[in-house]
């Protein structure tokens, strides 16, 4: 077995000081985490960058702040720091105390058995997909061409459509049906790879699941799958809503993902999918993540459009849970991210998002608009944003604009959906907001009008 499906770098330490008078300026922590044996990884921990420089036949070589390069073998231990200094006695008593080092720590094989088994049909599609190009409408996401391949295998070998078409002695049909025929062996031989694709991934989840943890070696595995189906119109056939949420319990608790762009990007991709899902509520948390890193952590590989798309996309999850503020403020954030592109129309629209939540608001909450530097801003885009300013939206129920009712959503949300699960799901509005409004008495005493009652001559059927 070669290297890198033995061993991963372990990186482990720790710091004690306690050198100030104020309690706050202490710290005591521990490090432990761990790279996969691919070259160029790299980590930053106590001020050191340790980089894995190259994946050798029995050792690896390590860099260290981009300088100092030595080897590193299986039973090895290399320490970076080993500080340990302790000073005074009683209200003097002081301690410093650092230790960062590496060693490679062999790897349980039962526990990555799904990650080694995996085959990756990715490689196959995306050849067939070139092949295949002239028919399928330029389409990218797996799932939206395996749509149109199943119709066009329909369109092929469907004995009374066939018949039908031909007989209909229409010219583009009859031309559509022979152009197809040309491609039909690449047509159900991508379908099937797709298929593959996708029973392959859940494989992995239900690895990730076993194991009660999900790593970078399982990210790298399964973002695919994840983007084709956060990007894909036509994902809902393909998620595997049966192993959901015990999917997202593990990302949102055991997870060893060190990388904050690999992390942002999961949490990215999970907010998109999970918007298809009957308990989406639960998982603000997703949204909440995406938000956080791309303030206040240095990602670094995106471009600033990513940037913008996953504001907006965390602005609109978190609008479908009735948290407002937070939404406006992802809004605010993408539109400052296209800002400093000089990007003023993406700017707008991110904008006019922001003001259109900030027009449902009671007079008292409203932010106030400077209209005069919207205009001086955004010039011939200006009235992208105005048209926010201005929006007449349905009549909200100011109690939706309480911390009380914001926070109380999810377990409302819970209790609708497992009273649904008992009655049965008529597939009309009213059937949740008459719930609702009955989980809002009884939970929180909150006497919430539904957007029927605050809009009675708008049908919502």
């Amino acid at each position: 077995m070669i290297m890198k499906n033995k061993y991963v770098l372990n990186i482990k330490g720790h710091v004690e000081n306690n050198n100030s008078y104020y309690e706050e300026y202490n710290s005591n922590y521990s490090i432990n985490s761990e790279l996969l044996l691919e070259e160029s990884n790299a980590i930053c921990k106590l001020g050191y960058k340790i980089k894995i420089h190259k994946v050798c036949d029995g050792y690896i070589e390590l860099m260290i702040n981009e300088q100092e390069v030595f080897e590193l073998r299986p039973n090895e231990t290399k320490y970076l720091i080993s500080k340990d200094i302790t000073t005074g006695r009683n209200e003097n008593f002081k301690i410093d105390k650092e230790l960062l080092y590496v060693e490679l720590k062999e790897i349980d094989v039962s526990k990555i058995r799904h990650v080694l088994d995996y085959k990756d049909y990715g490689q196959q599609i995306d050849k067939n997909i070139n092949k295949i190009k002239a028919i399928i409408s330029n389409k990218e996401m797996y799932f939206d061409i395996y749509n149109e391949l199943k119709i066009f295998l329909f369109k092929l070998t469907d004995e009374k459509y066939v018949k039908r078409i031909i007989n209909s002695h229409n010219i583009d049909l009859i031309n559509e049906y022979n152009n197809l025929k040309n491609y039909k062996d690449i047509i159900k031989e991508t379908i099937d790879n797709i298929d593959n694709f996708k029973k392959e991934n859940i494989k992995v989840i239900d690895g990730i699941i076993k194991n009660q943890i999900i790593t970078e070696r399982d990210y790298q595995v399964i973002i695919n799958y994840l983007y084709q189906l956060s990007d894909s119109n036509y994902s809902y056939d393909h998620i595997p809503f049966d192993r959901l949420e015990e999917f997202l319990d593990i990302v949102c608790g055991y997870n060893k993902i060190e990388s904050d762009n690999y992390y942002t990007l999961l949490h990215y991709y999970l907010t998109k999918i999970v918007t298809h899902h009957r308990y989406y509520f639960k998982h603000a948390y997703l949204a909440h993540r995406v938000s956080f890193n791309i303030r206040y952590e240095n990602l670094k590989g995106f471009s600033n459009q990513d940037l913008y798309d996953m504001m907006i996309t965390a602005g609109d999850f978190l609008l479908m849970q009735y948290n407002r503020k937070d939404a406006m403020e992802c809004y605010l954030v993408a539109s400052e991210i296209a800002l400093k592109e000089n990007d003023l129309k993406e700017s707008a629209y991110a904008l006019q998002k922001y003001y259109k939540i900030n027009s449902q608001f009671p007079e008292n909450l409203k932010e106030k608009v400077d209209v005069e530097k919207i205009k001086e801003v955004y010039k011939e885009y200006a009235e992208i944003v105005l048209s926010g300013v201005n929006h007449k939206g349905l009549k909200v129920d100011e109690i939706e604009f309480t911390d009380a009712f914001v926070n109380g959503y999810k377990y409302v949300m819970i209790a609708v959906e497992e009273e649904i699960d008992i009655v049965g799901d008529l597939h009309i509005p009213y059937q949740r907001w008459n719930l609702m409004e009955k989980y809002y008495l009884e939970k929180y005493n909150i006497v919430w009008k539904n957007p029927k009652l605050m809009n009675p001559r708008v049908m919502f059927d």
